[in-house]
């Protein structure tokens, strides 16, 4: 199931993913440095799988609450809106608008992050997630499972609309 081309969602940050929320109460209330809408810039992506025709990633923060929505047209054309809505406490939260992933577990500390996304309490990838100091840059990069099963790598660069 995860050797198709869609799977390139977990690209993300992905949402990127990927990897948004707060690490403490203290934080919580501060914007994180993630926030905003970012498009994917596949000049200076990397991943073994089709790179997507497009990639968008909206994060928004309404008080501790920081929700991660990616759209997505894939490399074959398929189109996947998918989102989580997360404190960044460490705690897994439902991944809703994509049946392979169903929770997301997010840390954040200042402008780095990391989310773990699991299917049935699995594992299925890891996000490490870094805004540039200047905040006009997010890269995403990490391990997602290739068609063969085997970590596959790759990085995705997003740009500050």
């Amino acid at each position: 199931m995860f050797a198709r081309a869609g799977f390139s969602i977990l690209a993300i940050a992905g949402a990127f993913a990927l990897t948004i929320g707060t690490a403490s109460t203290a934080q919580a209330q501060a914007q994180s440095p993630m926030v905003g809408n970012w498009t994917f810039n596949a000049a200076k992506s990397t991943s073994g799988a089709p790179l997507p025709k497009k990639r968008d990633l909206a994060i928004t923060q309404k008080g501790a609450d920081v929700t991660v929505a990616i759209d997505e047209v894939a490399a074959d054309g398929t189109a996947t809106k998918w989102e989580f809505t997360t404190k960044g406490d460490g705690k897994p939260v439902p991944v809703t608008g994509w049946a392979a992933l169903d929770t997301a577990t997010s840390t954040l500390t200042g402008r780095t992050g990391k989310t773990i996304y699991s299917k049935g309490g699995k594992p299925v990838m890891e996000s490490n997630t870094e805004v540039s100091a200047d905040g006009k840059v997010l890269v995403v990069k990490g391990n997602r499972p290739g068609p063969d099963g085997k970590p596959l790598p790759y990085s995705s660069t997003y740009d500050k609309k």
